[in-house]
């Protein structure tokens, strides 16, 4: 099969997972095109695929708005089956459902769904770096590795049974979106919080790293600009650990997947 795998990942749950399904995909012996949505990200002008897949973490019970706003880049679909795939903290409230319904407007019909309980990458940093709390909060991404491995083949037995799944509202979803509200608000309040300290080198990966390009370096400061969706890439992934937001996460744990070697080994 030829497919086109489309992903979002913040701090890397979802990159990790993606990285194993596209390797395992690929030894046995199907064509994968993966493509990250990031703002701006290129997408084919047709969609010329066997399937398609979409794999994204979930935010406040919803799917990140770069994903979304990717998918709605997405050239017509003419009937492809898509297989959605989350990675989330506990529960996805409707961020199911609204990716569902993302895709049936481009055209696609989703025949299959997974959903994997990981670290909880934001929790992480209400944690102190090397405590016993941050190890509990890691504890899931050992417990993933059963349906992680289950996931090659179930993305091919759902391309080819092409049956489509039938996605229904949440009865708790008035609750996750009252979350969810709240969690915005707070957001909005701590998005001009962050900063670099005294370790940053100017070394540039949290620019690069920045799904919204909302990270630039002027006149040797790094800079974040109002655009920022709180996915964590650039606290979790730089080099120094010196992004910073406000005071409160100087001493929490920062977020590290498991190596490429490791997951290999992990999954064999």
């Amino acid at each position: 099969m030829n497919l086109f795998l489309l992903y979002y990942s913040g701090a890397g749950n979802t990159q990790l997972v993606v990285s194993y399904l596209a390797r395992e995909l690929r030894r046995m012996g199907h064509r994968v095109t993966t493509r990250f949505a990031r703002k701006g990200a290129e997408l084919p002008d047709r969609f010329e695929y066997d399937g398609l897949i979409v794999a994204s973490p979930v935010y406040a019970y919803q799917p990140p708005q770069t994903l979304m706003e990717t998918v709605e880049r997405l050239p017509e679909l003419r009937s492809a089956p898509v297989f959605t795939l989350m990675t989330k903290g506990l529960i996805s409230g409707n961020a199911p459902l609204t990716l569902s319904r993302a895709i049936s407007e481009k055209g696609g019909i989703v025949v299959g769904h997974a959903e994997i309980i990981m670290a909880d990458t934001l929790f992480i940093l209400t944690s102190k770096r090397n405590s016993l709390l941050e190890k509990i909060m890691l504890l899931p991404n050992m417990m993933a590795v059963r349906e992680i491995r289950k996931l090659p083949q179930r993305v091919l037995r759902s391309f080819e049974e092409k049956v489509p799944v039938p996605f229904r509202p949440k009865i708790y979803a008035k609750l996750t979106d009252f979350i969810a509200r709240k969690f915005h608000k707070f957001v909005e309040q701590k998005v001009g919080q962050f900063y670099a300290d005294e370790r940053c080198d100017l070394c540039g990966a949290c620019v690069g790293l920045c799904p919204e390009s909302n990270i630039r370096i002027v006149d040797s400061r790094v800079l974040w600009g109002m655009d920022c969706e709180f996915c964590m890439r650039c606290v979790h992934r730089c080099p120094q650990e010196a992004i910073q937001i406000g005071r409160y996460i100087r001493e929490a744990g920062r977020y590290v997947p498991p190596k490429d070697a490791y997951l290999r080994a992990l999954l064999k």
